[in-house]
């Protein structure tokens, strides 16, 4: 029951969780005076994080902890975090083309039935209760950036393909270095441009953006007018989108951008004035800036995600548009000191 974290209900929580919490600790209590194997098979969603699965990570996260309980209370108990198989089973036969697209963007690869068996056999004889087994691709992993693996896998040391058991207490990734992408960022590339070209690479990156979270090879398969819904933008794509866009171009967009602006062209307009207006006010941090005039509310109304600078009047609508880091950045630059 995939869906964004706005869109959880009580409901949509408790089917979810009932497989996963009511079947393992019914089983827990049924074998807690038995020998023998106790093998739990969760997934990667719960350790690496999923888009649109905070209710199947919380429920397969209770499975690991689950594995844990049990060890320590003298019992046996594995959970097996997997990840992605190659053959379709009523849970991934839905998956599309840009599913897909973006699980080997994150440095995901299908494993063989083959090789999730030879998995199986090894995470039975592990030492600890939890073993992620899966298969990632490094190079993907060491290009991933903020598009593309999740933090936890950035640094991942290993350098082939082979599937893997990795033991949580083991693992070799880190955070990484913040996830920023190669090459120059948009305001960089758009410097001593005239003003149609200007328009024209702000309309290409956007294209370019959208043709890889839909998983498109080329920036001509996505019409400059053709509404993003139209081309399959749904809840999960919007928001990497808006992510890729705020990290190419460093403004503090709203996760509502793809709605607020449904197609490339007048998408790529919003980011152009937008720019336009950040370079008129002045790179943050620059000494020879010319500070914001005005009242607090209007240098406010500037500082929030989505804003226009001529409206001060409704900075609290803008704010609750605002996900987290972007309400940081908000009060760091408004109340935070030289």
């Amino acid at each position: 029951d995939d869906v964004v974290v706005e869109g959880l209900s009580g409901e949509r929580l408790r089917g979810v969780l009932a497989a996963k919490v009511v079947g393992g600790w019914n089983l827990h209590e049924v074998m807690s005076g038995s020998e023998g194997l106790f093998v739990l098979f969760s997934s990667a969603a719960g350790v690496l994080g999923a888009a649109g699965q905070a209710n199947y990570a919380a429920g397969n996260a209770f499975l690991d902890g689950l594995a844990a309980f049990r060890r320590a209370r003298g019992l046996s108990g594995v959970s097996v975090a997997w990840g992605l198989w190659e053959e379709r089973s009523v849970m991934t036969g839905g998956l599309e083309r840009s599913d897909l697209a973006r699980m080997r963007r994150m440095g995901v690869l299908p494993m063989s039935t083959e090789d999730g068996l030879r998995l199986l056999d090894t995470a039975e004889r592990s030492a600890d209760s939890l073993v992620v087994a899966a298969r990632f691709d490094p190079r993907a992993l060491a290009a991933g950036g903020a598009h593309g693996a999740q933090p936890m896998l950035r640094d991942h040391k290993r350098h082939d393909h082979r599937p893997t058991s990795v033991p949580l207490g083991r693992r070799t990734a880190s955070a990484g270095d913040g996830g920023q992408p190669d090459g120059p960022s948009l305001p960089a590339r758009l410097e001593g441009l005239g003003d149609d070209e200007r328009r024209q690479l702000v309309l290409r990156t956007v294209r370019e953006h959208t043709a890889t979270v839909l998983g498109y090879d080329s920036a001509t398969a996505i019409p400059a007018e053709r509404g993003f819904l139209d081309l399959g933008i749904d809840s999960l794509t919007a928001v990497e989108l808006r992510n890729r866009l705020k990290t190419d171009t460093g403004l503090p967009l709203p996760a509502t951008l793809v709605f607020d602006h449904p197609d490339a062209t007048r998408l790529a307009r919003h980011l152009e004035e937008a720019l336009a207006a950040n370079d008129a006010a002045g790179a943050p941090g620059d000494a020879d800036a010319e500070p914001r005039r005005g009242t607090h509310g209007a240098a406010s109304a500037a500082a929030v995600p989505g804003a226009d600078v001529s409206d001060a009047s409704d900075v609290s609508g803008h704010l609750q548009s605002a996900d987290a880091d972007e309400l940081f950045d908000f009060i760091d630059r408004e109340f935070g000191s030289d």
